[in-house]
């Protein structure tokens, strides 16, 4: 199941999707992502049937899935365009 249907970017909090608060996470779309990804030594999973580069940071305003400065939060997170949520990549419940 991809995104559901009339379900906008924005609504990724809302439906408990808070990836891009706990960690950037980048599809590898070819073996050149793949060979930088093992240079590097940044760690590849394997998530909703895709290879990708997963770099923890998580976000000190993150609690519960929930941004606690949401209202405030900064502008690079009100324009995030998740590409992930974009593809379709992401499953929600």
């Amino acid at each position: 199941m991809g995104n559901p249907k009339g379900i906008i970017m924005k609504d990724c909090l809302k439906l408990k999707c808070s990836w891009c608060c706990e960690r950037m996470v980048f599809p590898i779309y070819s073996k050149d992502h793949e060979n930088w990804a093992k240079l590097h030594r940044v760690p590849i999973i394997i998530k909703w049937g895709r290879k990708l580069i997963d770099l923890p940071i998580s976000c000190s305003k993150l609690k519960n899935h929930k941004c606690t400065i949401y209202n405030k939060r900064p502008m690079m997170c009100i324009q995030f365009d998740c590409d992930m949520f974009k593809e379709g990549i992401m499953k929600f419940k």
